[in-house]
């Protein structure tokens, strides 16, 4: 369902980032601010088109990011558009609908978004932060397996072990699950590639940022340990759910290239989703790791496909 008022006034996204930091165990360091301009253009350069649906991930406002609304370039062409939540996380999309395109005619729905994204610091004390004895119904969904994080396979329980086989047990939540990540980051030789699943991932021992934050959540959950994929703009990476001892939980985030960076976060992304089990209307039988970009359009008589440009700029 489409947003009945399609950005909230700044006030209000102040007052809900606000709240959301005050409920926070993180700590944040410095606030980077960039603006973003997504959307799509559409071009009917093969002869009018119609009934043309297309979806575009937005920015996300959450505990370590405010997006705010800059500016908007809608074309008349565009009789509907608004913003989305998407099922299976944290995630929004644009959805834009043009009846009709006439041939030669380009129409255009581009947002422009201020965000203001901070650094996370690593907490000070961790010996009180505990694996959640009692799961809530909202993270549930980041225990189960989902499209290429492969939980309680063997091979990933075999990594476990392999993972866990030096920690004393006495050790911490989160020293087991600093092994865990320090077993992901170190297996994995950094090269540029396709998206792999996790056991992929171990098999080739080489992969991107995706191939070791799909590790680490896989490592995660067969643990029984809430974690989640990242989406940030042209990066992945993954975070984990602690508690403390009045039940407070809280997202703690890896760094996946680069340099490490365990339950702290020293470079600010703009954060597009959060999640990796998405359900949308348009592929009802399909589980996404990622909200991606969607058109469809029809022909009319005489005329062919559109052509589409998707739009992300930061600058």
């Amino acid at each position: 369902m489409l947003a009945a008022v399609m950005f909230a006034g700044n006030a209000q996204a102040q007052i809900a980032t606000q709240a959301a930091e005050g409920n926070s165990l993180a700590k944040f360091g410095e606030t980077f601010e960039s603006s973003l301009r997504v959307g799509v253009k559409v071009d009917a350069t093969r002869g009018a088109v119609k009934n043309i649906h297309a979806t575009i991930p937005v920015p996300i406002n959450c505990p370590e990011q405010e997006v705010l609304k800059e500016a908007e370039d809608i074309t008349a062409d565009v009789q509907g558009f608004g913003i989305r939540d998407v099922k299976g996380g944290e995630a929004q999309q644009l959805v834009v609908s043009i009846p009709r395109l006439n041939a030669g005619a380009e129409a255009r729905a581009i947002l422009t978004y201020r965000v203001r994204t901070k650094t996370i610091l690593p907490p000070e004390e961790t010996d009180h932060l505990v694996v959640p004895k009692k799961v809530q119904r909202d993270q549930k969904m980041y225990l189960g397996r989902s499209k290429n994080i492969d939980v309680n396979h063997r091979k990933i329980r075999d990594a476990v072990k392999e993972a866990l086989a030096e920690v004393s047990e006495d050790a911490t939540a989160w020293e087991r699950i600093e092994a865990l990540y320090d077993f992901a980051f170190d297996k994995i030789e950094y090269v540029e590639g396709e998206n792999i699943s996790s056991v992929e991932a171990l098999k080739l021992c080489k992969g991107d940022c995706q191939a070791v934050s799909v590790l680490f959540v896989a490592m995660c959950r067969t643990e029984k340990i809430p974690a989640r994929m990242v989406w940030a703009h042209e990066h992945q990476y993954a975070e984990f759910y602690l508690e403390d001892e009045e039940q407070r939980g809280q997202w703690f985030p890896i760094e996946s290239a680069g340099t490490k960076a365990f339950g702290e976060m020293p470079i600010a992304r703009i954060i597009m989703q959060k999640g990796d089990n998405f359900t949308v209307p348009e592929k009802k039988r399909e589980r996404l790791n990622y909200a991606t970009d969607y058109l469809i359009g029809l022909p009319t008589p005489g005329g062919g496909k559109p052509k589409v440009k998707y739009l992300r700029e930061v600058f």
